[in-house]
């Protein structure tokens, strides 16, 4: 069904009205499906260019080149690919729908191997993200986690990044990251720790190391897991933490004392590094600023 045409109106129609309501009717699907035997054809031409840069073996063609330009990528620069795998809806579903957004014009999107492709020049890569979390697929729900790569100079480097990104997304998936999309160069650390662990050995993990951190918060509202990554993100530096976080320093400083009560001492580096990231990775798994 192309769509659905209403009238409002306050008396009854006579013939010449109906019979000029249903020309109008008729012209009005012949319009929406001219566009969308071109919207087809436009989908087309994206599913095609995305799977040639993603097996690309060498230099693309001047024809390839082409063609990515008509769809507003320009191979010359700089190219980022954004990866996002959902629950509900399909990714097909998606991707027609962002397809159909201002902003997300000149950005070649489609659903490829059951997963949300993004691929656009880098310059636009952090835009890019904004919007998808921002307002695109929080309307499909918080079931989706995705991964945007580090820029690329030469699409012949695009295989091996899509590769890359598939198996981040299988690490952010068994680490039970939800409604986040998580940087390629963050990405390293968790892959190399975490590739191999199942999510109940990382929740023992997490449980172990800050489960009473996590836990006082829950009963108190104290925030006490938060300030400490924010610690940690600012080089163990009360003033800076306490700045970030809109708070006196006194209180970043009290709440550090609790924080020590809570897990025992953390001042040497193996610790404090063990406990880092736990946090780093509760702040994955919690949709939403951190």
């Amino acid at each position: 069904m192309l769509g659905s045409v209403l009238l409002f109106h306050r008396q009854a129609l006579d013939d010449i009205s109906i019979s000029t309501f249903e020309r109008g009717a008729s012209i009005i699907g012949v319009v929406l499906l001219s566009q969308e035997r071109s919207e087809a054809g436009k989908r087309r031409d994206v599913s095609m260019l995305l799977r040639s840069l993603v097996s690309l073996r060498h230099d693309p063609s001047a024809e390839l080149v082409g063609q990515a330009e008509r769809l507003g990528l320009d191979l010359s620069q700089p190219v980022s690919l954004i990866v996002v795998e959902m629950d509900e809806p399909k990714p097909s579903y998606a991707a027609r729908r962002l397809g159909m957004r201002p902003e997300f014009s000149n950005v070649v999107l489609d659903d490829l191997d059951g997963v949300l492709i993004l691929l656009c020049n880098s310059t636009r890569a952090r835009d890019l993200v904004r919007s998808v979390t921002a307002s695109a697929l929080p309307e499909f729900g918080p079931a989706y986690r995705g991964v945007l790569s580090r820029p690329v100079s030469s699409p012949t480097e695009i295989p091996a990044l899509y590769a890359t990104l598939r198996r981040a997304l299988s690490v952010l998936a068994r680490i039970g990251v939800r409604g986040h999309i998580t940087d390629q160069n963050e990405m390293a650390l968790y892959s190399t720790l975490f590739e191999t662990h199942d999510q109940a050995s990382l929740n023992s993990f997490l449980e172990a190391t800050i489960g009473a951190l996590l836990s006082q918060d829950l009963k108190r509202g104290s925030e006490l897991a938060r300030t400490l990554l924010v610690y940690f993100d600012s080089n163990q530096n009360a003033k800076m933490a306490a700045q970030r976080l809109g708070i006196h320093v006194n209180t970043v400083r009290q709440r550090l004392a609790t924080i020590e009560e809570l897990t025992g001492p953390w001042g040497n580096a193996t610790r404090a590094l063990e406990i880092h990231m736990a946090l780093r990775l509760w702040s994955l798994r919690t949709p939403g600023p951190q």
